[in-house]
């Protein structure tokens, strides 16, 4: 079973993204995301009846998405009653839709201080140098934050530098295990829930870490070199302002920063 947990829907989602509407592991990841909240009840007999599948097809199909077996799967889904929380998290407290906007607003307005109250000018500057002096640099986030790494990847390329970008959907362990002290690791993890189930994997990565996060956890400090604050306030385990939108602001400010540094002037 993957480590990953927070991946389940990521996974199933990823399925419905890329294979043919007719394919086999097509109609079961449909079939588990229309049915979602009733995972912790169904069964493999019921699943098969309704997709007109065998009960192998459903078991084959879980060992696709990284589970041993049927049950492994509902035992997973049984552990993160937390995602549901995280999502729905930003809407929590708001009557309307007006209250939601001024809030939003609000928040927007002060992310930026925020977040430049945490992460100076010094710290994008180490930050670009690393990047820019490493042998082998890796962008290491979960899914939902992984797109704004892939943004922050590209323009990196008519500066003449070349990063990896992984996600908790296609991390390749051996890879990071074999990264150096002359490499780079960033890992981003705005909720905190991500780096804590890549503890024991980070903790043997021999390159320089930094992690980028909400949460202001403590054992963090123990497994990188350094760990950046995108907000003053803890938001562990829980869906942020800051974690959701600062994190573009941040990669906006790195970009311009080695940008500067290093950039190709077109």
């Amino acid at each position: 079973m993957s480590i990953y947990k927070l991946s389940l829907i990521n996974k199933l989602l990823q399925v419905i993204n890329e294979q043919d509407k007719d394919d086999t592991n097509y109609i079961l990841a449909k079939y588990f995301l229309e049915h979602y909240l009733e995972l912790r009840d169904a069964n493999i007999y019921t699943v098969a009846d309704d997709c007109f599948v065998s009960r192998s097809s459903v078991r084959r199909f879980c060992k696709y998405i990284g589970y041993e077996n049927f049950k492994d799967l509902k035992n997973e889904f049984k552990s993160m009653s937390h995602e549901f929380s995280y999502f729905i998290g930003l809407q929590k407290g708001h009557e309307s839709l007006t209250d939601y906007a001024k809030w939003t607003q609000n928040e927007l307005l002060t992310m930026p201080a925020e977040v430049d109250h945490n992460i100076h000018e010094a710290d994008y500057e180490k930050i670009v140098s690393y990047i820019h002096n490493s042998n082998h640099v890796v962008l290491l986030s979960s899914y939902s934050s992984n797109m704004v790494l892939l943004e922050f990847q590209r323009p990196l390329v008519l500066s003449g530098k070349i990063v990896n970008v992984m996600s908790d959907t296609n991390i390749d362990e051996q890879s990071l295990l074999e990264l150096s002290e002359n490499d780079y690791l960033m890992v981003v993890s705005t909720s905190g829930q991500f780096a804590k189930e890549l503890k024991d994997l980070i903790v043997n990565v021999k390159a320089h870490k930094t992690l980028i996060t909400t949460a202001r956890e403590k054992e963090f400090s123990n497994t990188y070199h350094e760990v950046l604050f995108l907000s003053d306030y803890d938001h562990s385990n829980e869906k942020s302002i800051a974690g959701k939108y600062g994190l573009n602001y941040f990669f906006d400010m790195l970009y311009h920063a080695y940008y500067t540094k290093y950039g190709t002037k077109l």
